[in-house]
């Protein structure tokens, strides 16, 4: 993955809430790559899961 992209964890029971945000956030950052997860349980597991230690931005 390209290390300029920016990632952005979206965690919100509400899918129509997500992609609403979802689509906002690419109206003004195209590149952006937006994950939905339902709750917050499932957004700590993501970034377990998904995210290099150590990592900044």
């Amino acid at each position: 993955m390209n290390r300029s992209t920016i990632n952005i964890l979206i965690a919100d029971d509400d899918r129509d809430d997500a992609l609403l945000l979802t689509e906002a956030v690419h109206d003004i950052l195209p590149s952006a790559n937006c994950i939905h997860v339902l709750d917050g349980i499932a957004a700590l597991r993501h970034i377990k899961t998904n995210v290099e230690p150590g990592l900044t931005a």
